[in-house]
């Protein structure tokens, strides 16, 4: 079973800075066609992925955390995809869904 976890004051950070909640961030893996590439930040193998959301693209910054019975993503930031990132996706999926 994949679960998701944050820190909670950096889910209020991300909701001040981006205006976007870590719990919406978790349909970026509901099964969706998705990118995912490593984003390796302060010693930590993170991962960034995009998918789009309804009309529009974002990007879910993550990193993986195993515990002795989940897998876990830890969540870090969810924003508005960048151009490049959508370009990517596009590039992979095609400019439809």
């Amino acid at each position: 079973m994949e679960l998701y976890r944050w820190h909670r004051g950096k889910r209020l950070v991300n909701l001040s800075k981006h205006h976007l909640d870590f719990f919406d961030a978790c349909d970026v893996f509901d099964g969706r066609p998705i990118i995912t590439g490593r984003s390796d930040r302060h010693g930590e193998i993170r991962y960034i992925s995009v998918g789009k959301i309804g009309n529009k693209f974002y990007s879910v910054v993550w990193m993986r955390r195993d515990t002795v019975r989940d897998n876990v993503k830890w969540i870090i930031s969810f924003r508005r995809a960048r151009r490049g990132e959508e370009r990517a996706y596009r590039d992979i999926h095609g400019s439809r869904d």
